[in-house]
């Protein structure tokens, strides 16, 4: 348990998660430790999957390939495991709407305080039928790609948002066709 608070704080510190953020994680960590479904599995992984949970139970939710790029893990196994606390646990992946990846997107990429009121305005605009079952931080991203008006490069948000310039691409082109219709 101690290596295991110990890979949290470091991973905590990388991500920059709130106290929160902190708490609901160590909460689905022990719950998950009680029920011994750590064993065979890395420290790193098993937290970064309570990472997951955690981040996205306090409404601080990070992208999931940072949270496997911060643990140093595979984002396939982060995915596998997040699933599998998800399933033992009987704890749904919380949804998080793409603006609550705005604050931490915003500062990471440090764009100001209009862009990101900017992104929230076109996010809103859209139709939740086009946002349903698709990757919200994808959607948070293009915003402020469209946003920010050339201040910052979809290769840059890509790498923070931890999606492949394509699926940012095909976002941002969601986001113009909806601003369209609406």
């Amino acid at each position: 348990m101690a290596e295991a608070l110990d890979v949290l704080e470091t991973i905590a510190k990388r991500l920059d998660l709130g106290r929160e953020a902190r708490e609901q994680t160590v909460e689905v960590y022990v719950e998950a430790a009680l029920s011994n479904l750590p064993d065979g599995r890395s420290t790193e992984l098993t937290v970064a999957a309570a990472i997951v949970h955690g981040t996205r139970a306090s409404g601080e939710p990070r992208p999931s390939g940072c949270i496997a790029e911060s643990a140093a893990v595979e984002a396939d196994s982060l995915h596998r495991v997040s699933n599998f606390l998800s399933r033992e646990l009987d704890r749904p992946v919380v949804f998080c709407p793409p603006e609550d990846y705005l604050e931490y997107l915003s500062g990471e990429l440090q764009l100001d305080t209009s862009t990101v009121a900017g992104a929230e305005q076109m996010l809103g605009a859209i139709d939740g039928s086009v946002l349903a079952g698709k990757d919200p931080v994808g959607f948070a991203g293009a915003a402020l790609y469209l946003a920010a008006g050339g201040e910052v490069t979809q290769r840059e948000i890509a790498r923070i948002t931890g999606i492949t310039t394509e699926t940012l691409r095909v976002r941002v082109r969601d986001c113009r066709t909806a601003e369209e219709v609406s």
